[in-house]
């Protein structure tokens, strides 16, 4: 009897967990919806892209089990492409990074906060070097999200 009654508790702990986490899932999910407006879906339920004046912008899903995506601005500067990635999230502080051209066809991925500085000092050197560039990605993020970006920045 005692072996029926730890086994029913544990399948309804483990089924209350399911359930929670699933809804925690769903619900950061969700919170990627809203970027997608107005463009094209390019890999089921996990991926979209759009394309406006020479800037890419894409919005990635979080995968199963997971809780994070991302959002990606894109430019071509000269003959290099520069790129800010935004981790937004319900939970935790929205994050954010730089893909920026480094020494030959490298590129260099850097973290940095909400005005574009590196958080590594020994990387804000290549921050600074593409200043206007990076001011200009989140420029360009504000006017294709609005107030949904902008509610990312606080």
């Amino acid at each position: 009897m005692k072996k029926k009654k730890v086994k029913k508790m544990f399948i309804a702990f483990v089924g209350i967990f399911i359930i929670i986490y699933h809804g925690c899932w769903i619900y950061n999910f969700l919170l990627y919806t809203k970027f997608t407006e107005g463009m094209e879906e390019t890999k089921k339920f996990s991926y979209y892209d759009a394309f406006e004046d020479g800037y890419i912008y894409d919005v990635m899903f979080p995968a199963y089990l997971y809780f994070t995506g991302n959002l990606a601005v894109s430019a071509k500067v000269g003959d290099n492409d520069i790129s800010l990635l935004i981790w937004p999230s319900r939970f935790k502080k929205t994050e954010f990074g730089v893909m920026l051209p480094a020494v030959g066809n490298s590129i260099q991925s850097i973290m940095i906060d909400k005005n574009g500085i590196a958080l590594e000092e020994y990387e804000k050197q290549a921050t600074e070097e593409y200043k206007e560039e990076i001011e200009n990605l989140f420029q360009k993020a504000s006017e294709r999200w609005g107030e949904d970006f902008d509610c990312l920045m606080d």
